[in-house]
């Protein structure tokens, strides 16, 4: 049984369906009607039930969609780890997570562009005599250049997450 309140902030977000002309505003009123319909027996004037159903509507709409954003990224970006993802090394959500790190990596500042190169190269098997030969140094003084790198890396990484 819907108290009197809510059956009157319900009729309030019916009457607004008739104006909603894009799919935010649907979702969103949606999401207020069946927010209204879990908790029926709440008191309190229609107006504020009705503002507050909105309200946290609106909220829940924004956080579904950032959520499928992400995950549509994740999907997206999954191309370096998808071999692993698909011999079963690593699941779902590390595949997400070392996406957020590559994405990262990319992209910030805290990262030498040399660093990035170098640990690019690494990552796809190039590091090898003639890469040292090109850097003007040793295979060893190389290696240790990525380790170097790698440390650096991973301290900034550090201090972000």
């Amino acid at each position: 049984m819907m108290t009197k309140d809510i059956v009157d902030a319900y009729v309030r977000l019916q009457d607004r369906c008739l104006k909603v002309t894009d799919l935010f505003s649907f979702e969103r009123l949606e999401a207020a009607l069946d927010e209204l319909l879990q908790k029926p027996q709440r008191q309190g004037a229609a107006r504020r039930l009705t503002a507050s159903a909105w309200g946290n509507a609106g909220k829940h709409v924004r956080r579904r969609r950032k959520l499928a954003q992400q995950r549509l990224t994740c999907e997206r970006e999954s191309n370096l780890a998808a071999p692993w993802f698909a011999e079963g090394v690593i699941d779902g959500e590390q595949l997400c997570e070392a996406n957020d790190q590559l994405g990262w990596f990319m992209s910030s500042q805290d990262v030498r562009f040399s660093d990035r190169q170098l640990l690019l190269d690494d990552a796809s098997g190039h590091v090898n005599d003639a890469m040292a030969r090109n850097n003007g140094c040793s295979l060893q003084q190389l290696r240790v250049r990525v380790s170097h790198a790698r440390r650096r890396v991973r301290t900034a990484w550090q201090e972000v997450a």
